[in-house]
């Protein structure tokens, strides 16, 4: 809530993975837990592809996004996206993110999300202004101890294929933050596909 008594929402705009990716990426995260550091992971069963990170707002402003959302996915003809290999943010010394990346359907992805950010910046909800790379974040370095043996311990799966799907929906999604890290709770659904034909050319 809001000092006026308004009730926020944290929310954000993504893609879920898989029960095929969602598996293939829990295996990788489970050999890298083994590392002497401090890292923040991602449940599996959380495990997402972010397309627009909303903040925190009051749930009033969010009123419109769901129709916006099904009205951008209607005309998306469903299409194959892959995550391969892992990489990181930040300095080889001290990683800040940990990613998978995304290979086969990367553009469609990219041509979708500014599609996305134009629209949502219409309703007065801009989004952070650097450029969009689609990724999957699978942990978060919370201290610098022992961090520089992330990077080494990455390498080994620059090429690693975690699996492809089909994209079939986008989904609104709420954040609430907890003590053991963020819960999440899809708010809408915006199938593909729908009108028949591809908008992305």
């Amino acid at each position: 809530m809001s000092d006026d008594g308004t009730e926020l929402v944290r929310a954000f705009v993504a893609l879920a993975v898989s029960s095929e990716q969602g598996s293939a990426l829990a295996r990788v995260q489970t050999r890298l837990r083994r590392l002497p550091c401090r890292i923040g992971w991602v449940r599996p069963e959380q495990l997402h592809l972010t397309l627009a990170f909303l903040g925190e707002r009051p749930a009033a402003d969010l009123a419109a996004v769901p129709e916006l959302l099904r009205r951008l996915a209607a005309p998306v003809k469903p299409f194959l996206w892959r995550l391969r290999g892992l990489g990181y943010f930040g300095s080889p010394c001290h990683p800040k993110v940990i990613w998978a990346g995304v290979t086969d359907g990367a553009r469609e992805l990219c041509a979708w999300q500014e599609q996305l950010a134009a629209e949502l910046a219409g309703l007065g909800l801009e989004l952070e202004a650097r450029p969009f790379a689609p990724h999957l974040t699978l942990g978060r370095v919370r201290a610098a101890v022992n961090a520089g043996l992330i990077a080494p311990a990455l390498a080994p799966f620059a090429d690693a294929d975690f699996g492809g799907a089909v994209v079939t929906e986008f989904s609104l999604m709420r954040s609430t933050l907890t003590d053991h890290g963020p819960r999440y709770a899809c708010l809408s659904s915006a199938p593909c596909g729908r009108l028949g034909a591809s908008a992305l050319g």
